[in-house]
């Protein structure tokens, strides 16, 4: 849809289905579900297949009955989120079918002139199938912003459309994927000659086009890799009622096979009024999530292991980016905390009193102490580093699951091709210097000593057949029975792909304690062994003395029995 008020529509189309959020009322879902299977599944879809001679590209009822069974299955196990986009991606005629009925039929549900036409029950179907899954409680878990990409093969009548600075809405579902080679694909890349011209001039009737996608806000898409029964595609799929603005359009020559006929730039437009909280909160807030998103908060919290050896590396790249931002309270707090009374459990009867004391204290902070967080000159570099890493697989990871690897131990003194790399560039990988502050005890406890310099012992175990994959065995600093194997991937200039064993080990976004321990001290550590502004744990025990090397025989005499002592 083309308009001028695509914003206010959109805003419209969020405030009409506020009914739906509350997601706790099971029966209430469990009756919508019905509906779509009852009547839009095998009633309206079954007479369409009757009534349409050319079935070919019509859902079939044995595929029917196969979407039918999703919906039921997600009914029974109360997760509507998973069985939909299994059923959206298990068959091509079922999501072509429900998004030509979106983008003929959404409109009616806002035209009150509509209320009692035909096409009503079917109106309504086709709001629970959208609406129940944009608010479903897990939705958070899958939600993408960034860049991603959709092929399509276009008439000319649909290339008018997209003018620059134009804005557009969707009202279905658009298929993208983070992969721009998968779109490519879809685009039809390099068989612009292949495509319907006309007969004479040759002038084309269809173009491949690639638009890329710009998503800003958390609430527009979600990425399916995961659900979806087609992980290879690695699909973003954009919820209807999303406003693109295009930003720029590119025609290339059409002689050229090899190349995609138009691109187009596409940013989502922000909702000036879109004023939902989005509240960071830690896992001690568990119980509290449904009452918070109950009352229209935008809630992010970390994921749990729920009985797990490992995050997969979405879920670790996701809690690392709200722990990266949780961070930022944590300090305030801590600041807020060194005053006493604010230290401690406050009576019920001091609340009146608890924001004059909190402001107070708050001013004198800002007032007497230098700033929380000091600006580097790389944070731009680090914040686009996490927002591209955020949906990204950890590659290693796969290799590692698929493969036999063999190993042949090692020394990092025989490690001579590893890259040499700045305390910057190291900040980069781990994004940030909390886990860079506990590698130096990772790394005294492999080599065995505090003088962490060169000729260090610093075991390892390099690949067969492959030098430049290395893997490090860490004990856990929580239980002495555990280990971890860190794998690291390089080449002589740049750390390419890491991972590890422990819970957050295959997380994208910045790395674990044990891979900055690794790659802190063979590119950076065992060159720069100076003076630390923190002493070493290891240096302790100078200052302790062995008791067997101490004589206890302490020589006496009589004349000592008639003085007095007196304990200093």
């Amino acid at each position: 849809m083309v308009r001028d008020d695509l914003l206010d529509k959109r805003r419209d189309f969020r405030e009409a289905i506020d009914l739906y959020k509350t997601y706790d009322n099971h029966h209430l879902i469990s009756k919508l579900l019905v509906e779509v299977i009852h009547y839009y599944l095998n009633e309206y879809l079954i007479n369409q297949y009757n009534n349409i001679e050319n079935c070919e590209h019509q859902t079939s009822r044995k595929q029917i009955e196969i979407i039918e069974e999703c919906f039921k299955e997600a009914i029974e196990k109360q997760d509507y989120l998973t069985y939909f986009i299994k059923a959206y991606t298990l068959t091509t005629c079922f999501f072509k079918e429900l998004n030509k009925h979106l983008a003929l039929y959404v409109l009616e549900y806002f035209d009150r002139k509509k209320y009692f036409s035909a096409n009503y029950r079917l109106v309504n179907c086709l709001i629970h199938i959208v609406t129940l899954l944009i608010y479903h409680p897990k939705l958070h878990q899958y939600r993408f912003q960034g860049v991603c990409y959709r092929g399509m093969i276009i008439t000319q009548y649909d290339l008018d459309q997209y003018k620059l600075n134009r804005h557009i809405l969707n009202r279905s579902f658009l298929s993208a994927s983070i992969d721009c080679k998968v779109a490519e694909m879809f685009a039809g890349e390099g068989q612009q000659s292949q495509m319907r011209h006309t007969y004479q001039s040759h002038r084309p009737l269809q173009y491949s086009c690639l638009c890329k996608y710009f998503i800003k806000q958390n609430s527009t898409a979600i990425y399916i890799e995961s659900l979806s029964t087609r992980p290879d595609e690695k699909e973003i799929l954009i919820i209807p009622f999303s406003v693109f603005k295009v930003i720029n359009i590119k025609q290339n020559y059409l002689d050229s096979t090899k190349a995609i006929s138009v691109d187009i730039e596409l940013e989502e437009c922000e909702d000036p009024s879109n004023d939902n909280p989005l509240e960071m909160v830690d896992r001690g807030f568990r119980d509290s999530v449904g009452l918070m998103r109950a009352l229209g908060l935008d809630v992010c919290m970390p994921d749990f292991l729920n009985g797990r050896r490992r995050f997969d590396a979405l879920e670790a790249n996701r809690s690392r980016f709200i722990s990266k931002i949780r961070w930022v309270v944590e300090s305030a707090n801590g600041r807020i905390k060194h005053f006493k009374w604010l230290n401690q459990t406050i009576q019920d009867s001091t609340i009146p009193q608890v924001r004059d004391y909190l402001r107070t204290s708050c001013e004198l902070v800002n007032a007497h102490r230098s700033p929380a967080i000091s600006s580097f000159m790389n944070d731009d570099m680090i914040v686009t580093k996490i927002l591209e890493n955020l949906h990204a697989p950890n590659l290693p990871r796969v290799r590692i699951n698929d493969e036999i690897l063999r190993w042949v131990n090692c020394d990092a003194s025989q490690l001579a091709n590893f890259p040499v790399l700045s305390i910057d560039q190291i900040r980069t990988i781990t994004v940030g210097v909390f886990q860079l502050k506990q590698a130096r005890s990772y790394c005294e406890e492999q080599c065995s000593t505090i003088h962490l310099d060169n000729p260090a012992d610093f075991p390892l175990q390099i690949r067969v057949n492959d030098p430049q994959l290395i893997r490090i065995s860490f004990k856990s600093r929580h239980s002495n029975t555990k280990t971890y194997y860190t794998y690291i991937s390089f080449s002589t200039q740049d750390i390419l792909n890491s991972c590890c064993d422990c819970p957050d080990g295959d997380r994208k976004v910045g790395v674990c304690s044990h891979r900055a321990a690794a790659i802190g001290f063979l590119s950076y550590q065992r060159y720069n062994n100076g003076p630390t502004i923190n002493q070493p744990s290891g240096s302790y025990l100078n200052l302790l003395d062995d008791s067997d090397r101490i004589d206890d025989f302490v020589e006496s005499t009589d004349e000592d029995e008639d003085y007095r002592y007196s304990l200093l």
